[in-house]
């Protein structure tokens, strides 16, 4: 498919409802767990829910980064907006 797993890449499968893959490449470093979080979030924003499968990430610290990384691009403050927006990523599930 064409996907390797490197640092800021990102596979969503056109058959599958809202499923990535993202890559952190072999040894990431907290930063690039960050960014790989907040590109799942981004792609995420109009889903109420996430499950993240942590997969390799064995490290405690890696997935404390994937999850930092999701937590601060699914952020928005719309208190005064004047318009409805779709509902955005307020719980997320980790496994592994």
């Amino acid at each position: 498919a064409g996907f390797s797993g490197r640092a800021g890449e990102v596979f969503e499968p056109a058959a599958s409802s809202r499923r990535l893959l993202l890559g952190t490449g072999q040894r990431p470093s907290r930063l690039d767990a960050e960014k790989a979080g907040a590109t799942a979030a981004a792609r995420l924003l109009d889903s109420p829910h996430a499950v993240l499968v942590a997969g390799d990430a064995n490290h405690p610290a890696i997935v404390a980064a994937l999850v930092s990384g999701i937590a601060l691009r699914s952020w928005r403050f719309d208190r005064y907006r004047s318009r409805n927006l779709a509902p955005a990523l307020s719980r997320l599930t980790v496994i592994g």
